[in-house]
């Protein structure tokens, strides 16, 4: 199983996903309406006479459902010594004060 930390900031979410042994090309990343899905393949090197392995070898799919309002535009990625660090920013939305329109006159006028 893939390990993954989420973490939540005051303006984004970050997924970090522990993918040792992968190569960028062994793993794709799709944003749908406010869904993630990372997913990938890693193959054993058949030429190799492996004694024993413990590394995760075969395909996997992680998906994530985010309520927030996200900038899927500005989504960044970068992968760096065997962690996926996926970057999604949040939208920001202001409070704000509604007015109310006053109208003195009766419905029936």
């Amino acid at each position: 199983e893939i390990k993954t930390d989420i973490v939540k900031n005051e303006d984004s979410y970050q997924f970090n996903l522990y993918l040792a042994g992968f190569n960028k090309e062994d793993i794709k990343i799709n944003f749908d309406d406010s869904h993630l899905i990372v997913s990938g393949n890693r193959t054993k090197d058949e030429t190799i006479n492996y004694h024993k392995t413990e590394g995760y070898f075969g395909s996997f799919e992680k998906k994530w459902k985010l309520s927030e309002k996200l900038d899927g535009d500005n989504i960044s990625a970068e992968f760096i010594n065997g962690i996926l660090s996926i970057k999604i920013p949040l939208i920001k939305t202001e409070k704000r004060k509604i007015e109310i329109k006053w109208n003195n006159k009766s419905p029936t006028d």
